[in-house]
């Protein structure tokens, strides 16, 4: 299974988190969904309450994060930017510039007009 394009339901992390819980290792589990253990370990360690995603100003970008249970930093990494970058958009900081906003498309699917509002 490719973890990159994989939307992870609720009921699939679920099963990870209880897994894990029960004492099993972090090969089991990747082995369990088709995903290497590193990817397993940023998965289970990923903070599911709070951090950048949270605080998005972009909702549907922050719902593409949440719901594939993707990190800012993986998120940077995937489109070609720095985490620092990345951040400063995504907080409102400062304007995306033209690369990062055909990076986050194609990334993420979503239009101009769903990646950008901000209602």
């Amino acid at each position: 299974m490719n973890s990159k394009a994989h939307m992870w339901s609720e009921a699939e992390l679920m099963e990870m988190f209880r897994l894990r819980i029960e004492g099993r290792s972090l090969q089991e589990i990747g082995d369990r969904f088709g995903i290497t253990r590193e990817r397993a370990r940023q998965i289970l360690n990923k903070p599911h309450a709070g951090g950048i995603a949270t605080r998005c100003v972009y909702p549907a970008i922050r719902r593409y994060l949440e719901t594939n249970v993707i990190s800012q930093k993986d998120f940077a990494e995937r489109i070609g930017f720095s985490n620092s970058g990345l951040a400063n958009v995504l907080l409102g900081k400062r304007p995306p510039s033209k690369r990062m906003i055909d990076k986050i498309l194609h990334e993420t699917g979503l239009t101009y007009e769903e990646a950008f509002s901000t209602k």
